[in-house]
């Protein structure tokens, strides 16, 4: 992968999910790092500098929210843009209030390629999110035939 590639983190506890993720964004020249959000993937998440973060919101031994409240936390991490990609269509007011104090996008699955496509390269071109004080503090489309890839 080149050098200049972005770097896009990819917390997705669903191996084939994450695996399509990857190679839709492979394909269109970004650099993917996959983790699953386990614990033992923090400090390794926290020294990245990616381009963009896409985090799925409910995530096999930890959530995906109090993952991003972590990652948030990291002065370098603070500004990337992030999005949450959730199959969870009822979530709750509070869980969006917090995801915009963040200025994390929210985003339903199944994605088609298209779709995670354009928000990758809406992330990566957005400018950095500036957090609220009080938030954090210091320590391919359709082809011939129809034929669209959803992301679960």
């Amino acid at each position: 992968m080149d050098a200049a590639a972005p770097l896009v983190v990819i917390i997705e506890d669903d191996e084939f999910s994450a695996f399509l993720f990857r190679e839709a964004l492979t394909s269109h020249g970004y650099a993917v790092r996959i983790s699953d959000g386990g614990e033992a993937d923090v400090p390794a998440l926290m020294a990245l500098q990616p381009a963009a973060l896409l985090v799925d919101l409910h995530l096999g031994e930890a959530d995906g929210l109090q993952l991003l409240r972590r990652l948030r936390s990291v002065r370098s991490l603070r500004q990337v843009p992030a999005a949450v990609i959730t199959g969870d269509y009822f979530t709750d007011a509070r869980v969006s209030r917090e995801l915009e104090l963040l200025g994390i996008e929210m985003h339903l699955k199944p994605l088609w390629d298209d779709e995670l496509l354009r928000v990758v390269a809406g992330l990566v071109k957005r400018p950095p999110h500036v957090m609220p004080s009080t938030a954090a503090d210091d320590p391919p489309g359709d082809g011939p035939g129809g034929t669209r890839r959803a992301h679960h």
